[in-house]
């Protein structure tokens, strides 16, 4: 029996040795120090491309669960589309995972973020000729610029009902830098499984999964009325990084997301505002320099007449 137990543990220290960091005494843990105190820690962090919260945090810790909680209408798409379109400008691989919206209404919200036109428009097949040619031509403009820093933002939609471990095979393969799910309650549920414990298991998976390939997955859920996650605590719990705002008709109106961070481990934990534009489905900084200095900034349309004489985006 002595022996038996001896060869297993001599088997599982063998097996798991690559696992196991020692300090001290037969220490194997000086690289990894050395990586961390002299390390170049800006590929450990992915810019949001929010001023508000990269000057303070400087982005997203790659390995991490990133949560973004809204209640109905408060603009969780539209954040996570501009979200995605200032990471992938930023030389990042972005795949968003819409399980509500078409291909297409998702292109016209890129177009309207990217433009500044009014997503409706653009979906409804409204613009007229010379706004056409002016949003084919910022969308060429950006997608080169995007290309020549390495970025891209990467539609995936499902056909079928999927589950978390779906999308994740399919998006694993594309090894991406950023990996967005617009909303966790539209996954496919395993069979007699209550709802909260669903969420808490698709949460768990979303970190793990972030941990082993290295890189940030963000999920989409939605929120009460009193800023609590519906369903499931677990999410909050699970999440490195978690930004919740409640919407209703006086902040839609000012066009602004109050956002509450209920998480932000090894990071400031600080409440801050961003603006909102709906139609444009574009979220944006309210301020410029320190946190305390708010400058509105004006959506910038353009003369309609004279969009086509625009060449930088």
């Amino acid at each position: 029996e002595n022996l038996t137990q001896g060869l297993a543990r001599l088997a599982g220290n063998r097996s798991n040795e690559h696992l196991i960091t020692r300090f001290g005494k037969d220490s194997n843990a000086r690289d990894l120090y050395e990586e961390v105190i002299y390390g170049d820690k800006q590929e450990d962090v992915i810019p949001t491309g929010l001023l508000t919260f990269d000057e303070v945090n400087g982005g997203v810790i790659r390995g991490s669960l990133f949560t973004i909680g809204g209640n109905s209408g408060a603009g969780k798409s539209q954040l996570a589309s501009s979200l995605a379109v200032n990471m992938a400008s930023r030389g990042y691989v972005v795949v968003l995972v819409p399980l509500e919206m078409s291909e297409k209404e998702m292109a016209g919200r890129i177009i309207a973020n990217v433009t500044k036109l009014d997503s409706r428009r653009i979906i409804l097949g409204k613009l007229t000729e010379n706004e056409k040619d002016y949003a084919f031509k910022k969308m060429r403009q950006w997608e080169k610029r995007c290309a020549k820093r390495g970025g891209s933002y990467v539609i995936y939609k499902p056909d079928t009902d999927v589950t978390i471990q779906d999308v994740y095979a399919v998006v694993d393969a594309m090894n991406p830098d950023v990996c967005i799910i617009d909303y966790v309650t539209l996954l496919a549920e395993e069979a007699n499984t209550d709802q909260w414990k669903q969420l808490g298991h698709v949460a768990r998976i979303g970190k793990i999964n972030a941990e082993n390939n290295n890189r940030v997955n963000i999920l989409l859920c939605q929120v009460n009325d009193d800023g609590t996650i519906r369903y499931s605590r677990a999410i909050n719990e699970h999440s490195s990084l978690s930004w919740v705002f409640v919407a209703n008709a006086e902040t839609k109106e000012q066009g602004i997301l109050p956002i509450e961070q209920t998480k932000a481990r090894n990071q400031d934990q600080f409440p801050f505002t961003l603006g909102i534009n709906y139609a444009e489905s574009r979220v944006y900084d309210l301020k410029e320099g320190g946190r305390n200095e708010y400058k509105v900034r004006e959506p910038d349309l353009g003369g309609v007449q004279n969009l086509a004489a625009e060449s930088d985006i």
